[in-house]
C-alpha cells in the first residue's frame, strides 16, 4: 500500500501505465490524496492481455473489462469469442492527467494512422489530455551558467574545462572514487 503521504503517481509509458488503476482501487479503500499522470510516448503499445490477468494485480476483470473503461472491443482477443483489455485505456480512463511527448504528438494521436485504435478513448477524456514538449529549456539548464553547477564547474562548447570540476563533484557526491581521465557515465533508457 502506497504511504499516506504520497501525492502524485508518475507513470511513463506503458509498464507503469497500470499505477493509475491501482490508485483507483486505493482511493476505493480510503487513500485519497495521490494523483496521477500518465504520460504516453508511443500509443501503439497498449499492454493488451486477458481480462483474467487483471486479477493478478489484484483488480477486478467483471469490473474493469467494460468497453468505457479498459476492455478492447475493437479488437480479436487472444481466446475465441473474446476481447483484450488494454493497459494503456485503462491507464487513460484512470488517470487525473495524460500528457504525451509534444503538442503535435497530442494532435496526431486522434487520427487512425497514429491513434492505434484510441481515438474515441482519448476524445472521451480530452480535458485531461493535452502534450508536453519533451526536452529541457536550453537557457534555464545551460552549464554555461547554472547556478547549481559548483564554483569554477561552468562550461560551454568552447571551454570545456569545468566540465572536470562538475564530473569530482559528482563522484564525491556519490562516494565514488575520481579517476582522471576515465568517463563517468550514466544512462537513461526505455527498453521495449
Amino acid at each position: 500500500m502506497l504511504p499516506q503521504t504520497s501525492h502524485l503517481l508518475v507513470a511513463r509509458a506503458l509498464s507503469p501505465a497500470q499505477a493509475p488503476l491501482l490508485q483507483h482501487e486505493y482511493r476505493a479503500r480510503g487513500l485519497s490524496r495521490p494523483r496521477s499522470v500518465l504520460t504516453i510516448h508511443n500509443m501503439a503499445f497498449q499492454g493488451w492481455m486477458s481480462a483474467d490477468m487483471l486479477a493478478k494485480a489484484g483488480l477486478q476483470p467483471e469490473a474493469l473489462a467494460q468497453p468505457h473503461l479498459m476492455l478492447d472491443d475493437s479488437r480479436p482477443g487472444f481466446w475465441h469469442d473474446r476481447h483484450d483489455v488494454s493497459l494503456m485505456r485503462g491507464g487513460v480512463v484512470f488517470a487525473d492527467k495524460v500528457t504525451t511527448v509534444s503538442p503535435t504528438y497530442a494532435q496526431e494521436v486522434y487520427s487512425p494512422d497514429f491513434g492505434c485504435g484510441m481515438q474515441s478513448v482519448l476524445g472521451r477524456h480530452s480535458h485531461k489530455f493535452s502534450g508536453v514538449l519533451n526536452g529541457i529549456d536550453q537557457h534555464m539548464w545551460s552549464p554555461a551558467d547554472d547556478p547549481l553547477l559548483p564554483p569554477w564547474g561552468h562550461y560551454h562548447p568552447n571551454d570545456t574545462r569545468g566540465k572536470v570540476v562538475c564530473k569530482a563533484s559528482l563522484l564525491t557526491e556519490l562516494n565514488m572514487p575520481y579517476t582522471h581521465p576515465a568517463e563517468a557515465e550514466g544512462v537513461c533508457a526505455v527498453c521495449s
